[in-house]
C-alpha cells in the first residue's frame, strides 16, 4: 500500500488559494492548515491568523493586497481544546521571530483567566497571569488598561 505524497505549497500559491477561499488557512513550510489578516513571521515562511492583532505604527503589509500584516504590536489569541498547546508552544516560538511583537496575550475562554507575555529590552519575554475579575490587565505597548470584569462581562468573552 502506498501513502498519499502530500503536496507542498509555496507562500504564493498558498496565498493566491488562501484570497479565493471562504475559509481561513493557516501556512507553515508549506503545509497548509484550516483555521480575515493573516500576520507573516517571514524567518519561519509561516502564516497565521491571530484572533486580535493591533498595530500602532503604519501598518506593513507583504504585498498590495493589504491582507498580510507584518508588524503587529499585540497579538491575541483564544485558546480552546484544539490549539491551546499550539498557541502555547510552537506557535508563540514562531512569534518571538516578529521584530515587532511587544505582547502576547492568551485569553482562556472557559474561566477568568488572561495571561500576557511581554517583551523585554533584551528580547527576554516576562510572564504575568490575571485570575480575578477585579484584576486589570495593563497593555504598555499602547498604554492601555483592560478590566478583565469587561472582557468576561457577559459570561463569555466580550
Amino acid at each position: 500500500m502506498q501513502a498519499c505524497e502530500q503536496h507542498r505549497l509555496s507562500p504564493e500559491e498558498y496565498l493566491a488559494a488562501e484570497r479565493v477561499s471562504s475559509v481561513r488557512h493557516e501556512y507553515f513550510d508549506g503545509e497548509v492548515f484550516a483555521s480575515d489578516m493573516k500576520v507573516k513571521i517571514k524567518s519561519a515562511e509561516k502564516y497565521t491568523h491571530p484572533d486580535v492583532v493591533v498595530v500602532c505604527r503604519k501598518e506593513e503589509y507583504a504585498d498590495d493586497k493589504k491582507d498580510v500584516l507584518l508588524n503587529p504590536v499585540i497579538i491575541v489569541e483564544i485558546l480552546s481544546d484544539g490549539t491551546e498547546a499550539y498557541d502555547r508552544g510552537d506557535k508563540f516560538s514562531h512569534y518571538q521571530l516578529i521584530p515587532s511583537l511587544a505582547e502576547y496575550i492568551l485569553v482562556c475562554q472557559y474561566a477568568c483567566k488572561i495571561e500576557r507575555l511581554t517583551r523585554q529590552a533584551d528580547s527576554t519575554w516576562v510572564y504575568a497571569a490575571f485570575h480575578r475579575m477585579e484584576d486589570v490587565l495593563a497593555l504598555a505597548s499602547i498604554q492601555c488598561e483592560l478590566p478583565l470584569a469587561e472582557v468576561y462581562s457577559s459570561g463569555r468573552i466580550a
